[in-house]
């Protein structure tokens, strides 16, 4: 029995198709794994609660919002109504619950802290019900 013969027109085919289909599917895990940026600038953080990709300034926001998400659940709030946990006018920022995924309720002003609302405030930090961050503005 005589083995197949291959021309070499078919391996360099071969190649470059298996190359093309590598560079296709590199490219697709990374635009799955990028971090989002929304439409109105706000950065989306990983909801697995990797936070590793924010600067110092955030992580100190992130830690004091989920400071008061912890306020607000050892007091007993419902937090699956996603009320609005701080508004601080001295820092400039607010405490928002929101739906994971996020639903249109979530972008009803009346849904959304008071302050940030009137544009008083101009930042805010989005958390879902059990207190991971889903955004920052």
């Amino acid at each position: 029995m005589r083995p197949p013969k291959f021309n070499p027109r078919q391996i360099g085919k071969f190649v470059v198709l298996s190359v093309v289909g590598l560079v296709i599917t590199y490219v697709v895990i990374m635009l799955f794994i990028a971090e989002p940026i929304m439409p109105n600038g706000a950065r989306e953080i990983n909801s697995s609660g990797s936070e590793n990709q924010v600067n110092d300034y955030d992580q100190m926001v992130i830690v004091a919002a989920k400071s008061a998400y912890a306020q607000a659940k050892a007091s007993g709030l419902d937090l699956t109504t996603g009320p609005c946990l701080l508004e601080s006018a001295e820092t400039g920022w607010v405490v928002d619950v929101a739906h994971l995924p996020r639903e249109p309720i979530d972008d009803l002003p009346e849904n959304q802290c008071p302050a940030y609302v009137s544009g008083k405030i101009k930042h805010f930090v989005e958390l879902d019900a059990s207190g991971a961050v889903i955004r920052l503005k």
